[in-house]
């Protein structure tokens, strides 16, 4: 299932012209290109600022330097995992602090909730405005039912058991400031992402309006977190073709936004493969705090 991504890259590039890909690619503006890499680093940012956030909800208090390390350690293991499956790691570090699992996963698990409920609320406007109502229904279902295939045939039934067991965190966690605060944390982290979605676009010469390219952004970006290719190789270049191509924009102009798109977070994540190698860590609870 996993090479399924690779597949469709492969397929993809059999199907363009790779001197015209060399033209697209020594055309593009590297200062825009540069300026993108520096917003990457906001969007962890804000990132951390929420999972910190949630982590502070417990017994732990982790410093923001601590916390900018774990996070960016998550970030590393997200790229090179299908579905970003490598966000789990972090709550290794919780547990080796001394926060029982329960906790540490149900930390994980909200966190990537509230990207979820505001992805899909806008992944329904974004289809709706592309697709209009009908498709959209359709679109919606037959993803749900992939998902749902998917984490059967790859028995993830310790997902719905994490689940249940962080029950406990997720009621501490449920009051109104709260989600309120992980929301809006979660809003202006898209905001920042498409700012650098379409700095990456502008970068490659798309001239697309801005208004268009964050309904395609938001599309390409979810079919990305398939559980089916490593950071969204394959299935974000396909998106972004079928969506794009329609408003002019050549194949390979495309092939490279998204080669873009894929390669800069990913070198941005080896700031989380040197804290990895460091051995960063949390300051953990004294021993008699530590949870059972």
């Amino acid at each position: 299932m996993r090479l399924i991504g690779i597949v469709i890259f492969i397929w993809i590039l059999s199907r363009i012209s790779f001197s015209h890909l060399g033209t697209v690619l020594s055309q593009v503006n590297i200062p825009l290109l540069l300026l993108s890499f520096a917003i990457i680093f906001v969007i962890y940012f804000i990132k951390m600022l929420r999972w910190h956030y949630l982590v502070k909800q417990t017994e732990l208090s982790p410093s923001l330097k601590e916390s900018w390390y774990i996070y960016n350690i998550g970030i590393f293991l997200a790229s090179i995992t299908p579905a970003k499956l490598g966000e789990i790691g972090r709550a290794s570090y919780l547990v080796k602090a001394g926060l029982n699992k329960k906790t540490s996963i149900g930390i994980v698990i909200v966190d990537r909730i509230a990207d979820v409920i505001i992805t899909s609320f806008l992944l329904i406007i974004a289809c709706v405005f592309i697709f209009g109502w009908l498709i959209t229904t359709i679109v919606l279902m037959f993803l749900s039912a992939l998902i749902a295939s998917l984490f059967i045939l790859e028995k993830k039934k310790q997902f719905v058991k994490n689940i249940k067991s962080s029950m406990p965190f997720f009621k501490k966690i449920l009051k109104f400031d709260t989600a309120t605060y992980v929301l809006l944390l979660t809003i202006v982290n898209w905001i920042v992402y498409y700012m650098w979605a379409i700095l990456v676009a502008r970068s490659v010469g798309i001239e697309v309006s801005s208004g268009i390219l964050v309904l395609v952004f938001t599309i390409a970006g979810t079919i990305a977190v398939l559980p089916i290719a490593p950071s969204g190789l394959g299935t974000r270049d396909i998106a972004l073709i079928t969506l794009l191509t329609p408003y002019g924009v050549p194949m390979e102009q495309i092939v490279i936004l998204a080669l873009l798109m894929f390669t800069t977070p990913f070198i941005s994540s080896i700031l989380g493969l040197w804290y990895w190698i460091r051995g960063c860590s949390m300051t953990p609870l004294p021993k008699q705090n530590y949870e059972a």
